[in-house]
């Protein structure tokens, strides 16, 4: 109960229906209905337990926001392949995004985040031996086995069905946009 509760603002349900869609120099809900965002960055939000998630959407929400940011890449490095996702990572990004698609919120999802990627020998990334233990900022650019990494990253990130809404991220019209 809140003296201003801007929640009505959002839809019931984020992408209910369909897909956000850019037109022009603005964007539209899946029925053609033109929409505002307002949004913000949440970057430390996968530490939170399910319980805060669920508060901080319901928050969100009552402050008006549609848009929350989420950034990072779910990369597994405890072992030697560096295509690896950490699961459970990615099990808490989807908690996190139905928990904002209930509220409303539409996830704008930023995937590639480098600066926790450490360097390894057994990555075979070639001209990286003086950078070992070093993160691989600018490598996606132009560095073959880095994209060929990242890619594996996306495909298991876009095509995981979710425990919580049965959707991979790719059928997912919670999915406001993706960077």
């Amino acid at each position: 109960d809140a003296l201003l509760d801007l929640r009505y603002l959002n839809e019931n349900e984020a992408g209910e229906s369909g897909f956000v869609q850019a037109t022009g120099d603005s964007f539209k809900l899946g029925n053609g209905q033109p929409v505002r965002f307002w949004g913000l960055n949440s970057g430390a939000s996968m530490e939170l337990s399910h319980d805060q998630m669920d508060y901080m959407a319901a928050r969100y929400a009552k402050l008006g926001i549609n848009l929350v940011r989420l950034q990072g890449t779910f990369f597994d490095r405890s072992g030697g392949d560096p295509t690896k996702i950490d699961m459970a990572h990615l099990d808490k990004l989807f908690y996190l995004i139905n928990a904002f698609k209930k509220q409303g919120i539409y996830v704008a999802l930023s995937n590639y985040f480098s600066l926790g990627f450490q360097i390894k020998a057994s990555d075979d990334i070639p001209g990286t031996d003086d950078i070992i233990g070093k993160t691989a900022f600018g490598l996606l650019i132009f560095e073959p086995r880095m994209q060929e990494i990242y890619k594996s990253w996306l495909k298991t990130t876009l095509n995981t069905k979710s425990p919580y809404s049965g959707k991979t991220l790719a059928e997912e019209t919670s999915i406001g946009l993706f960077e």
